[in-house]
Order: C-alpha cells, then structure tokens, then sequence
C-alpha cells in the first residue's frame, strides 16, 4: 500500500515514464514501418531520434520502477 506522499508521487512518477515509453514505442514502430515502405534521409532521421526517446524512457521507466519497490 501506499502510506506516504513520497511513495504517491514515485507511483506517480512511473506512470507518467510508462505512459511516455508506450507513446515513444509506436513512435518508433510506425518510424520503422515507414522507413520500410521507401527509403529517404528525413525518415531515417525519424526513426533516430524516435529510438533515442524510446531508449530514454525506457531507462526512466525502469529506474522509476526500481524506486517505486524500494521500500517493498
């Protein structure tokens, strides 16, 4: 259970960071896809910088997760 405002807030925290990571996962799915079906420059730019933030919140949410079971 959730007894302190520290423990409502890193709940908080990882909702937030999973929320980001499932957007940035179909941001780059679609980039791959797109890449697939014809090959320039401005979607290989896309698909970088997509996986960048989908690897970035993947780490956030894992570090948020790992910090929201600390004290369980």
């Amino acid at each position: 259970m959730l007894q302190t405002q520290a423990d409502k807030e890193k709940l908080a925290t990882y909702v937030i960071n999973r929320s980001w990571f499932i957007a940035f996962s179909v941001a780059f799915m679609f980039g791959i896809i797109w890449t697939i079906i014809g090959d320039n420059s401005i979607k290989l730019l896309f698909v970088s910088i997509a996986f960048l933030f989908f690897l970035r919140s993947a780490i956030l949410t894992e570090m948020s997760a790992i910090a929201l079971n600390e004290h369980h």
